[in-house]
């Protein structure tokens, strides 16, 4: 469950259904001082109206994994199934492999001081620009480039093959070795 901490005593604070809030996997909070949880089964955020579960529509968010706050007041969600979530002004955004993000499942999130976000994935680390990010999420038609490495077979093949996928080339020709210009 969730407990608050006030006037020197805890409150619980749950939804009708308390099982509905364990298992907390990311905690983050917004501009407002709300706090965001996700748990996997659903996103839900602790302001000043309460306790509230956050939903696309009728849906509940699900199978999010990690929480960024973003100094604008919008939110970064990590999928596991979907890329990236953003909420913002009201208005949930996603931003997938159709958009050209390397990753569906984002496991971790983190903005650097040069404005990237590293994705960490089940396909190694992604840095993607946030201001492309931004955009695309604005309805805005932008290339998302970024780098991806494969931590696990300790290469960047995988971010070469995937350039190659998306300009249309087979594998024995197009790119074949990234270079250190690349951001």
């Amino acid at each position: 469950g969730l407990a608050v901490f006030e006037s020197g005593a805890f409150r619980a604070v749950a939804p009708e259904d308390p099982s509905r809030i364990r298992g907390v996997v990311s905690v983050a909070e917004d501009r407002e001082g709300g706090l965001w949880f996700s748990n996997l089964a659903t996103v839900f955020r602790l302001g000043i109206e309460g306790l509230v579960e956050m939903r696309e529509g009728a849906e509940p968010l699900r199978d999010i994994a990690c929480l960024k706050a973003d100094a604008d007041g919008g939110l970064w969600l990590g999928s596991l199934h979907a890329g990236l979530r953003r909420w913002h002004a009201g208005r949930w955004t996603t931003i997938g492999t159709e958009a050209g993000l390397p990753v569906s499942a984002v496991h971790g999130i983190l903005e650097d001081g040069d404005g990237f976000f590293w994705l960490s994935s089940n396909r190694g680390i992604a840095r993607v620009r946030r201001s492309e990010l931004l955009a695309v999420a604005d309805g805005k038609t932008v290339a998302v480039m970024c780098a991806i490495d494969n931590l696990c077979k300790g290469a960047a093949g995988g971010a070469v093959q995937w350039m190659n996928r998306l300009l249309g080339f087979d594998e024995s020709m197009g790119l074949i070795t990234p270079a250190p210009g690349w951001t």
